[in-house]
């Protein structure tokens, strides 16, 4: 695409060469997508599902490609059996943090697609309200605790998936990729950000001194993190092409993209004036709609293979150990290879509910019967009586 573009601001090839080679590249572009699509299909409904392809494909360039492919493949990330019956609390405006998610869910009107008419904005705040609630009344451990930004990061996932399976997938969250943020100090959030200086460190030292000397320190990077960078990013798809990776990768991983953005920009942050209120202003204001994203998917991969957590934690002497979501991905990854297809889960969930349906018939004729075997009785007695009686 970028060659027919140059080949037409200079006129490198006449009109109608250029034209077909812009047709070719879309023919190409369109074989590639019915390809990834039959692709994800395949491994979605093998037994067990195929993870690694799932994978492969959320992690090459444009991800999942549309939101019906994401809402299916999306739960599989997360070992999500979305057949599985749920009992989701009731009374959910008694919790303690109704009136708080209320207030956040009525100031994210920017957070749903432009366009779309106020009365059904207002109605997916509503379902938005009712998902956010379900997933904290269903986190009994004390540990997990509401922030702001969280509703944030529960729009995408409610948009793609719906609102009970968005539910299943965001308590599967809690539990794992965001623990460590829902704690009720930021100490376990300062562990997991302690890693992005070294990781700068490991590709541009006097980036990393720079910031290290302006004390901007990480603070910055919090709300990218907290809400996987829906609450600085202004476009929808390209959010869910984040959450794409993201779901398919290690907890960690929305860090190692923050450090690819840092360092991304570094001619931009060290030409300002190396103190506090300056440097953050930039770090700031790093994130907009002209982000190269898949250029810095594939730097944050290759990053990631090169130095994982362990091996950085180790170099740079970080306390892992002390972090929360390790021990909630190591729970996930147990449960991960052991999928059944959906068709399997689905035929499971018609019989079960035929059996039940069965039982219930059953029961319903046996009381029939009872009924009308007392009946008669009565019946048969009230004729002996008459008869005795003549």
């Amino acid at each position: 695409l970028q060659l027919c573009i140059t080949l037409i601001a200079n006129d490198g090839f006449p009109p109608t060469r250029t034209a077909a080679y812009f047709a070719m590249f879309l023919g190409a572009a369109a074989e590639e997508r019915r390809h990834k699509v039959r692709e994800v299909n395949k491994a979605l409904e093998s037994d067990p599902v195929d993870l690694s392809t799932l994978r492969e494909h959320a992690l090459s360039s444009g991800g999942l490609i549309n939101d019906e492919l994401r809402s299916r493949v999306w739960p599989k990330l997360l070992a999500v059996d979305v057949y599985s019956p749920v009992t989701w609390p009731l009374h959910l405006d008694k919790h303690k943090d109704y009136d708080q998610v209320r207030l956040d869910v009525r100031r994210s009107d920017r957070r749903f697609p432009p366009g779309i008419r106020a009365r059904y904005r207002r109605f997916k705040q509503q379902e938005l309200t009712d998902v956010i609630m379900r997933v904290l009344a269903m986190c009994t451990q004390p540990e997990l605790h509401y922030y702001q930004g969280f509703h944030e990061l529960a729009v995408p996932l409610l948009l793609v998936c719906g609102p009970d399976i968005s539910s299943r997938m965001l308590l599967q969250l809690c539990h794992s990729h965001l623990r460590d943020y829902m704690g009720v100090s930021m100490s376990c959030a300062n562990v997991l950000m302690s890693f992005l200086y070294p990781l700068i460190a490991e590709h541009d030292d006097e980036l990393e001194r720079f910031l290290v000397r302006s004390e901007v320190g990480t603070v910055f990077s919090l709300s990218w993190l907290i809400t996987w960078y829906s609450h600085v990013l202004p476009d929808l798809h390209t959010v869910c092409r984040l959450f794409d990776v993201f779901l398919a990768s290690h907890p960690l991983f929305p860090l190692y993209f923050a450090a690819m953005v840092v360092l991304n920009s570094r001619k931009e942050i060290l030409s300002v004036e190396c103190e506090l209120s300056s440097v953050h202003c930039v770090l700031s204001h790093l994130i907009d709609e002209h982000l190269p994203v898949e250029v810095l998917i594939v730097r944050t991969i290759d990053t990631f293979r090169q130095f994982p957590p362990v091996t950085l934690a180790t170099r740079h002497k970080l306390g892992i150990d002390r972090s929360l979501v390790m021990v909630g991905y190591q729970h996930l990854l147990h449960k991960l290879p052991r999928q059944k297809p959906d068709q399997i889960l689905r035929l499971k969930k018609r019989s079960k509910d035929n059996r039940e349906t069965g039982k219930t018939s059953f029961q319903s004729v046996v009381a029939v019967f009872a009924v009308s075997a007392v009946s008669a009785a009565f019946g048969a007695a009230a004729i002996l009586l008459y008869k005795s009686s003549l």
